[in-house]
């Protein structure tokens, strides 16, 4: 405590400049006191307050979220700072260390402020979070920080000095709009780019070549512009927007002329198609947004080649209604495009093989009717990326305010080190790897004995066993007859989540009584009887190993065929000789173990 509270000081100290006065409070026994001066304080995250020294200083304390301003979540509108006058006394702003995430709003219009401090703790700052802020010069946000919001500085209109870390891989729509530091970044270079992303061209002309290195390109970036006539895309591009090229006169030529829109291997609209769309060979990111609105749209033929698709890219379509109504999820080519919220039950968990998750808030995050929503979601290991502000948002249209609500104690099990992770690091969510559906678990195949059969399962998260009865118990169901038994896995103590597994019950092994050369060019292999199966299964080869090519099976139907009789074989040719019994169930057959292997030489 004392350590955070020097650091504060020093914090403003160096934020105000050498010569300024640090705030009216001294230290008595590790507790902070004032000299003559109200502090109001108040609360803005579950484990964050907020408190004024009434001298222009705002300083947040705390661990975890801030809220988002103006909301508490849930549509519960609050305002933060009340006991404050007038937003415009509050010339500096510190975030201690521990806060990990700057809210929706969180000092929009705060026209006054100057001085900036955030600790390095941060790891996201969401939009508007300083909008308007007239007076602001100067911020520099932390290495650490992943994420930057929609117009989080837009509007800031003296700031002049900004940096961004290497660390930061998403930045929304106009975060940046209206500043100086822009104004002097687009006279340098019209294509405005930070960290491999292009979050302007609003100055570009002509034919415009995006160079090789840029990842994505941000909504807006070229919105308005009605001096591109054509855009050139490098394959290093991942994500892309319809709406980067809103209202551009290039765009809605191109509309007009092509029912889908492709550069450089990126659909980018369908706004033209019709009720049935072949996209073609060669296609390999479908943008955000794509065919969203077209309403009229019903069947579609995707190519192999589609890698990734974006977010809403089919959003408000026929097609898509048709396809969440008969499923509940919809996947197209490795990509998760949307979820059919009738199947939930409880935690939602991601299939695994999934590569891509583009859903639209509405079909993966919801307010219901009562008000609840999903309070956590299971991403295995071979999600490779989100798209933002999908996974743990959910849309509010309250009267007051609308839009995408940052959900309050959402948990996002995943993977260390995994796409996941990230994504709940930049948004500023809860993660954990302590749910054994992320398990990697094993089950053993075992053989009918006649009671109930309980193999014991190996369940692993990463590289650490995990304890039955510690960790996790089990349960089995039909696990007694031949066929498929299933066991359930739930965790317990430090571990969560829900998992089962199938593992087969085969018949009894039966054994060879006899095999011999009964006449020349034949075999007889003769063999016990095995109580309950369907019938049995002899296999012959030339080849001790049982290659495929000089291997063959006869399968005889019925439990009272104890022999086979084999003819046709070559003469002075040694045969290698086993048996195995099986049993139909559902359809399926389910095989003994083989039995030793005999070998005869035919006569």
């Amino acid at each position: 405590m004392v350590k955070k509270l020097i650091s504060s000081a020093l914090a403003v100290s160096l934020v105000l400049g050498g010569g300024a006065m640090l705030p009216e409070w001294v230290m008595i026994n590790s507790s902070i006191t004032t000299r003559a001066i109200d502090i109001n304080t108040g609360k803005c995250g579950d484990n964050i307050t907020w408190a004024y020294d009434g001298k222009g200083t705002l300083t947040l304390s705390g661990t975890g979220n801030m809220y988002d301003h103006l909301s508490y979540g849930d549509g519960d509108f609050a305002y933060f700072y009340e006991g404050i006058e007038d937003e415009n006394q509050i010339n500096s702003v510190i975030i201690e260390d521990g806060i990990t995430n700057i809210g929706k709003y969180a000092f929009s219009g705060f026209h006054d402020l100057t001085n900036v401090f955030i600790a390095d703790s941060v790891r996201s700052i969401d939009n508007c979070a300083f909008r308007d802020c007239e007076n602001l010069k100067s911020i520099s946000i932390p290495y650490g920080v992943m994420s930057i919001g929609s117009s989080a500085f837009s509007g800031c209109i003296k700031l002049k000095n900004i940096t961004i870390p290497s660390t930061v891989k998403c930045i929304g729509s106009n975060a940046f709009s209206e500043t100086e530091w822009l104004k002097r970044k687009q006279n340098k270079n019209p294509l405005v780019i930070v960290n491999g992303i292009l979050i302007d061209a609003d100055k570009c002309t002509g034919k415009v070549t995006i160079p090789e290195g840029v990842t994505s390109i941000a909504d807006c970036a070229f919105t308005n512009n009605s001096n591109i006539t054509g855009i050139t895309l490098p394959k290093s591009i991942q994500s892309i927007s319809r709406y980067s090229f809103e209202n551009t006169k290039w765009l809605k030529t191109k509309i007009k002329k092509d029912p889908l829109v492709i550069v450089d291997g990126v659909l980018l609209s369908g706004a033209n198609c019709g009720k049935k769309v072949k996209i073609p060979d060669g296609v390999r990111i479908i943008a955000d947004g794509a065919f969203e609105n077209c309403g009229q749209l019903e069947s579609i033929e995707f190519p192999k080649s589609v890698e990734r698709i974006g977010y809403r890219a089919f959003y408000s379509t026929n097609w898509l209604s048709k396809q969440i109504s008969d499923n509940q999820f919809v996947i197209v080519n490795d990509n998760l495009i949307a979820i059919n919220n009738d199947y939930r039950k409880g935690e939602l968990i991601i299939p695994k093989g999934i590569k891509h998750i583009s859903c639209d808030y509405g079909t993966i995050d919801y307010d219901d009717e009562d008000g609840t929503v999903e309070d956590s979601i299971v991403i295995p290991k071979s999600v490779e990326s989100i798209s933002h502000q999908t996974v743990g948002y959910y849309f509010y249209g309250g009267s007051e305010v609308s839009g995408l609500i940052h959900k309050k104690d959402y948990v996002i099990y995943c993977v260390s080190g995994s796409a996941a992770e990230q994504y709940a690091i930049e948004n500023g969510f809860e993660h954990s790897a302590q749910n054994v559906a992320l398990a990697s678990i094993t089950v053993k195949n075992k053989t009918y004995t006649g009671k109930a059969i309980k193999p014991a399962p190996t369940v692993k998260v990463g590289k650490t066993k995990l304890t039955k009865g510690i960790d996790y118990t089990v349960t089995y169901k039909k696990n007694k007859a031949v066929g498929k038994a299933t066991v359930t896995i739930k965790g317990k103590g430090a571990y969560t989540g829900t998992v089962s597994k199938t593992f087969k019950i085969n018949p009894k092994k039966t054994s060879v009584k006899k095999a011999t050369s009964p006449k020349t060019g034949q075999l007889k292999i003769t063999y016990k009887k095995v109580k309950g199966v369907t019938g049995y299964q002899v296999t012959y080869s030339t080849s001790k190993k049982f290659t495929k090519s000089t291997t063959k099976t006869a399968t005889l139907n019925g439990v009272s065929k104890l022999s086979k009789t084999i003819k046709k074989l070559k003469s002075g040719k040694k045969y290698y000789l086993k048996v195995r019994a099986y049993k139909t169930v559902s359809g399926k057959k389910y095989y003994s173990k083989y039995t030793a292997v005999k070998s005869v030489k035919v006569k």
